[in-house]
């Protein structure tokens, strides 16, 4: 679309104004917009009930962190941010 209105500017066939306006509208185009939408979250919030449980499950039993998880209904990821410290 740039290179039509560069060609109709060079070949004088379109004044400047017009050109500008219809690049201003091609860029309004261009610029990037916000998601329309989001997923939403899989995991409840973690409470410090929940967070002192998952330590509590992680130091008293073998099971790994994806059984963990499934036990207090949090994905593992979650499970793993907890016990690393990032989730205080």
């Amino acid at each position: 679309m740039l290179q039509v209105i560069a060609r109709e500017l060079w070949l004088q066939t379109l004044d400047d104004q017009a050109a500008a306006l219809r690049i201003r509208r091609i860029v309004s185009h261009m610029k990037r917009r916000k998601p329309v939408r989001r997923t939403r979250p899989r995991s409840p919030p973690l409470t410090p009930a929940i967070k002192a449980r998952i330590r509590h499950l992680a130091r008293t039993t073998d099971d790994s962190q994806m059984q963990i998880g499934l036990r207090v209904g949090v994905n593992s990821g979650r499970v793993s941010e907890t016990l690393a410290g990032k989730r205080r």
